[in-house]
């Protein structure tokens, strides 16, 4: 590996370290050493929901995820908006940082308001986390407070 490679992984693993440990957002959803937060947008009547995953899974892709809300009546699936996933990975921490943006409907806006969402699932490639919702009042005070 020459020189430059070093330089920019190094500067790569810093940036990745700078993110995770700058991350000050309220986590909704945790399980073990994976937390969950997210940020509501609305554009034109559509709703949105920004998702910031800290976990040791590094889900870099071009392929997307799927979400699921999940209680112990339904689950809604949903696809993420955009293919390509980055997650800024600290080999140091063993922790990554992985942003994505999904589309929610009516469905899932009612859940949310009701408090009635125990899981929320990321399935990314070929595997599957489920996080334990442990903030459904702050969850729904994003969208409707």
């Amino acid at each position: 590996m020459g020189i430059f490679s070093r330089l920019l992984e190094r500067d790569a693993e810093n940036l990745s370290i700078n993110k995770i440990k700058g991350f000050e957002r309220e986590i909704i959803a945790s399980k073990e050493s994976s937390k969950l937060s997210i940020e509501y947008s609305e554009l034109m009547g559509y709703h949105y929901l920004r998702f910031y995953l800290i976990s040791p899974i590094d889900i870099n892709t071009f392929k997307g995820c799927r979400i699921g809300f999940k209680n112990q009546e339904q689950e809604i699936i949903v696809d993420s908006d955009s293919s390509e996933i980055i997650t800024f990975f600290s080999n140091k921490l063993n922790l990554g940082l992985s942003e994505f943006e999904v589309e929610i409907e009516d469905s899932i806006c009612t859940m949310i308001k009701e408090k009635k969402i125990d899981q929320i699932v990321v399935f990314y490639k070929n595997d599957i986390l489920e996080l334990e919702v442990i903030e459904k009042e702050y969850l729904r005070s994003i969208m409707f407070d």
